[in-house]
């Protein structure tokens, strides 16, 4: 399993437009096999800041992921709205364990 986590540092003022494409790229995203969540989420604390989760069944699957037609128009489509570069940190993940 591989999990993303990371942000998108955008113009507050675009959090419409930018919440459209990423509603947009998410449904998309979800009906790829192997992809097990594809959230975004706008920081708590800084209105500038998407905090984005995703998770891959496997590497192929994550690799299929970024040559979508929909994830390149994504990156294309937020390029406008962004105020710095993105951060992504991958993770590789062997065992999973709900906490409660």
């Amino acid at each position: 399993m591989y999990l993303n986590s990371g942000t998108i540092p955008i113009d507050p003022g675009s959090r419409d437009a930018v919440a459209a494409l990423l509603a947009t790229a998410r449904e998309a995203s979800l009906a790829e096999p192997g992809v097990q969540a594809y959230e975004f989420a706008q920081d708590l604390w800084d209105p500038g800041t998407i905090r984005l989760f995703e998770v891959y069944e496997d590497e192929a699957a994550l690799a299929s992921h970024m040559e979508q037609p929909h994830t390149r128009e994504l990156f294309g489509a937020l390029r406008p709205h962004l105020t710095g570069r993105s951060t992504m940190t991958a993770y590789a993940a062997t065992e999973v364990t709900t906490v409660e």
